[in-house]
């Protein structure tokens, strides 16, 4: 992987689902959502431009590619059917924990799930009368707001904090004041912030996903729930397993049963990776039993924007229409209810 092209789907994972071989170089197909599937070289799925790297810092990109050695060869211990067991749970669980955190899709999903919140926000405060409401009430419900800043500033100039009452009294009346002029001036700011924050959050998400993986590539509050998991390889001769564009996949309790991450909130029925079209890694603390049939269905559900599989199929294609239906951290309806909520209060 070192280099310009750093692959965030490994393409040791990848090959496990190869539609066909020639000579040493693997084909795939690639499903998205709403377009026709194409055949292509793992070389080109999974891939971006110094995904891994910031300016001229390749350090992430190299330990990455150092440790695809050591996860390479359980994946193939796995895919040439060594006893699961002999192969160790916390082996298993440092795989399954750095799948998890590495790819895109985790930092695309915080992107959109944070652009879309960021724009909800920017709409109500570009709502003159639906936020100068939210602001006087705010104000009047908890007026420490306005005190602890006015006491900032008093700082900031050097003042003593003994004139915080007779400030407080003086500003009252002038907010009241220059409410109407700061209101009209709100729709602009908003639209400015609008221009100028997606490329800041783009570059904030990425820099936060390699700070966090510099720090480690398996998160050791990760390992350490799904090495106490039992683990086994499960096997279907009818079921066609694609790889979503996440990699592994959480069951868990609730309303949403598939996730493409686990939250520390959520309660763990399974993990789940599948290793080839038709074979899946299963990590329970009980003798969880998957529903084979309809597992291509929730790879694909939670998948942000693709999957890939061996076989160009009509059910393929039929699975690539509800691509995303469960991939990202907050839904634009959460996101809806939380401002609404919000700014409710």
């Amino acid at each position: 992987m070192a280099g310009k092209r750093q692959h965030f789907i490994p393409q040791f994972l990848q090959k496990g689902f190869a539609s066909r071989m020639v000579r040493d170089e693997a084909f795939i197909w690639v499903y998205r959502k709403g377009t026709q599937p194409f055949n292509t070289n793992i070389n080109n799925v999974g891939v971006e431009g110094f995904f891994y790297s910031e300016d001229d810092d390749r350090e992430l990109d190299e330990s990455i590619t150092d440790s695809e050695k050591y996860f390479s060869s359980l994946v193939a211990n796995l895919r040439s059917g060594e006893p699961v067991v002999s192969l160790g749970a916390e082996r298993l669980a440092q795989l399954l924990a750095h799948f998890e955190v590495r790819t895109k899709h985790i930092r695309q999903s915080f992107l959109e799930s944070g652009t879309h919140l960021l724009d909800e926000l920017l709409k109500f405060a570009g709502d003159t009368k639906a936020f100068g409401s939210y602001f006087q009430r705010k104000t009047k419900q908890d007026p420490s707001l306005m005190r602890d800043a006015m006491s900032e500033e008093l700082k900031k100039h050097g003042l003593p904090q003994t004139m915080l009452p007779q400030v407080m009294q003086l500003s009252a009346p002038l907010l009241e004041q220059a409410m109407p002029n700061l209101l009209s001036q709100m729709p602009a700011i908003a639209e400015h912030l609008r221009a100028i924050m997606p490329s800041k959050l783009k570059g904030a998400a990425k820099s936060g996903h390699i700070k966090a993986l510099n720090k480690t590539l398996a998160p050791e509050v990760k390992v350490r729930l799904y090495v106490n998991l039992n683990y086994r390889l499960v096997h279907s001769a009818e079921a066609s397993f694609p790889l979503g564009d996440s990699v592994v996949l959480f069951h868990i309790e609730g309303e949403r049963a598939f996730k493409p991450f686990f939250e520390k909130d959520d309660i763990l029925k399974a993990v789940l990776l599948p290793i080839s079209p038709h074979h899946v890694l299963v990590g329970s603390a009980d003798d969880y039993q998957p529903d084979l049939s309809s597992l291509p269905r929730e790879i694909a559900r939670c998948s942000l924007e693709y999957f890939i599989s061996s076989e160009a199929s009509e059910a393929n294609a039929q699975l690539s229409e509800s691509i995303g239906a469960n991939a990202h951290i907050l839904s634009k309806p959460q996101i809806e209810a939380m401002i609404s909520e919000l700014f409710n209060e």
